[in-house]
């Protein structure tokens, strides 16, 4: 009857048609078993219900064969377009959603915008970066608002390039929604339809706010790397330095400007060769650099010698040339780094002081033997005058009256005084005169044969002298001796009324030892301590203390030619330390 009713409408032979939609929504929205369990089942439907003899599954009319057949061939086309229909749609869907990932998972801050440069879309990592909480708050704003602080030129005209087709371009500042300032590479490109024309604006945004920071701390560095190249160009000039570079397998040898200004050559006149150095140098000095240069490079050290060289004036020139090499990759020498340093005025200087030490040399002996002559030949004259003046006072002392006799005192006072003074000028003379070498000595021995020097005196005041163990020295005994002898005199002659008390001791400083001689006597003004060790000076009148005045300047002088150094230090509650170092003598 299914097939009565129906003909009419679908034709006598067109009853498998109801079907077709099924298998299409089957195949639509299943997989491939369903449909093809859809496809049968229909098969088997219409031949059940719509194909004589009804409610059988044979089919006796050819007509009715042709049909079914008809049936499974368009089923099965329905069925695989719709599944590739299917297939294609889930993979765009997939597509789609992948590139949203993608997208929203970038680091760089995706919009969309419309044809009029309004916001309509911005990708998850871009909201991130760009500090956005709600994006509703900021959509349909005009995209080139946000630079307008900054780059409002620049990100028009990538807007206009873009809607011209092209592909617009540029590097701006722009805070983030937060107000942080970044720095930001932007690019800007049209999104075309299916029909070719622009339909949105994409705006790509990348943050290079830390390649910025990188590219300051860069140009930071370019701008002291030239402030320092400026200062050394400054300085080598100041200091008439120049540098240079040898290549050892091409023979090309570089001079700086500075160095070509030295030696009086133009600007860019040096040949670059070592022949060209070579005819710079001094005939006398030829040899000594070409050794030096072969021996830096047989031994791997630094070379450093002064040469004398000749400007194409003719004019004598000074060089001190240091360098040295380095090598290549196989080991052997492969260029020659230094620099050329102008000694000219220093060897000028040295020379000029050399002749000067030698006049100083030559007229410090002359003054030390005229004073030993002078000192030698005024003690004769000297004896003389007191020995007559004595004469005279005793053969004429009944005949002077007092005033006379008053005179007669102080000239054979006076007398007295200039022969002591004769004598300590001729001894201050002698000192480092006795052609004796330094060696090993005892200062315990040397303090003992002082002591006894002033055995009279130190009774007379009756001193007290203590002593710590005292060490060996490098020097002379008999000038340390006296050293030890003026230094004791000196603390037992300027005293107070009550008794000297001395102490002497020594502490070890490295490679020498230092000495202090320790008194209680009437102490000395640190101001005085220029005057207190010349020649002849005294702090207090000679009738109040006798002596020459040269005690403590022959002190000096030994302790000089120790080549220590003597200085003294006031007490606190009076009196003085002398100190003094001499080098020590070990083993």
């Amino acid at each position: 009857m299914a097939r009565e009713a129906l003909g009419p409408v679908l034709g006598a032979r067109a009853a498998f048609i109801i079907y077709f939609p099924v298998i299409l929504g089957v195949a639509w929205y299943c997989s491939i078993i369903p449909t093809v369990l859809s496809i049968g089942l229909s098969t088997l439907l219409s031949i059940y219900y719509f194909v004589a003899p009804r409610h059988s599954f044979v089919i006796p009319d050819p007509g009715d064969q042709i049909q079914a057949a008809l049936f499974l061939v368009v089923s099965v086309g329905i069925a695989a377009g719709a599944q590739a229909a299917r297939v294609s749609r889930r993979r765009a869907q997939y597509a789609e959603e992948l590139a949203k990932r993608v997208t929203d998972s970038s680091g760089d801050c995706i919009k969309v915008l419309d044809l009029h440069g309004r916001l309509l879309s911005m990708n998850e990592g871009g909201k991130r970066i760009m500090d956005v909480c709600d994006f509703e708050a900021i959509r349909g704003a005009t995209w080139i608002d946000f630079w307008k602080a900054t780059a409002p030129a620049e990100a028009r005209t990538a807007i206009e390039t873009a809607l011209a087709r092209g592909t617009g371009r540029f590097q701006g500042l722009c805070d983030t929604m937060a107000g942080v300032p970044k720095w930001w590479d932007v690019v800007v490109t049209p999104i075309l339809g299916q029909d070719g024309k622009i339909e949105q604006i994409l705006s790509v945004s990348r943050d290079i706010s830390a390649l910025k920071a990188s590219e300051k701390v860069r140009e930071d560095h370019l701008r002291e790397i030239a402030a320092h190249r400026e200062r050394l160009e400054l300085a080598l000039t100041a200091s008439r330095m120049g540098y240079w570079t040898w290549d050892m397998r091409s023979g090309a040898l570089t001079w700086s400007d500075n160095l070509e200004e030295i030696h009086g050559l133009p600007k860019g006149s040096f040949p670059g060769t070592i022949d060209g150095f070579n005819s710079l140098i001094h005939p006398d000095s030829q040899s000594i650099v070409r050794e030096a240069i072969q021996q830096a490079i047989e031994t791997d050290q630094p070379y450093d010698i002064e040469f004398k060289c000749v400007r194409p004036d003719g004019r004598a020139l000074w060089m001190r040339g240091v360098g040295r090499v380095f090598q290549g990759s196989d080991g052997k020498p492969e260029r020659m780094v230094g620099v050329g340093l102008d000694i000219t005025d220093r060897k000028i200087g040295e020379e000029s002081l050399r002749v000067y030490a030698d006049d100083l040399k030559r007229s410090n002996a002359e003054l030390e033997q005229f004073a030993y002559i002078a000192a030698h030949d005024l003690q004769e004259p000297v004896r003389m005058i007191i020995s007559y003046l004595q004469l005279i006072e005793r053969n004429s002392g009944s005949l002077l009256d007092a005033k006379s006799k008053g005179y007669m005192d102080s000239v054979t006072t006076s007398a007295i005084r200039m022969r002591q003074m004769v004598t300590a000028i001729l001894e201050y003379s002698c000192i480092g005169k006795e052609g004796v070498q330094p060696s090993r000595v005892s200062t315990n021995t040397a303090l003992q044969a002082a002591l006894s020097n002033l055995n009279g005196q130190i009774s007379a005041s009756q001193a007290s002298i203590e002593s710590s163990e005292l060490p060996n020295v490098l020097g002379i005994e008999s000038q340390i001796v006296r050293l030890f002898q003026n230094l004791i005199s000196n603390a037992i002659k300027f005293q107070p009324a009550e008794p000297p008390r001395i102490k002497i001791a020594a502490a070890r400083d490295g490679d020498i030892w230092d000495f202090s001689v320790e008194d209680n006597g009437i102490g000395i003004d640190p101001q005085h301590g220029r005057k207190l060790f010349g020649i002849f000076q005294r702090l207090h009148p000679k009738d109040q203390y006798p002596g020459t005045g040269i005690g403590l300047s022959a002190c000096k002088k030994i302790v000089e030619q120790h080549h220590g150094r003597i200085w003294f230090e006031p007490r606190e509650h009076g009196g003085t330390t002398f100190r003094f170092t001499l080098s020590a003598a070990d083993g």
